[in-house]
């Protein structure tokens, strides 16, 4: 995730971790769960390790 200007003037703590979150995804940030779903689709890896290392798979 690239911290930009939007993000960097999220962090404080009065900023919840979703509202950052939310505003990363906005801006195109993908999720380890997402980059592994890609690679098993390229061949990469397998859907349990992705599980495996994420957590259940959320479609």
């Amino acid at each position: 995730m690239e911290v930009g200007d939007a993000i960097e003037g999220m962090i404080s703590p009065v900023v919840s971790e979703g509202a950052v979150f939310k505003q990363a995804l906005k801006q195109g940030m993908v999720t380890m769960q997402q980059d592994g779903i890609l690679k098993v689709m390229s061949g990469v890896t397998t859907f349990d390790e992705v599980e495996n290392l994420t957590g259940p798979l959320r479609w």
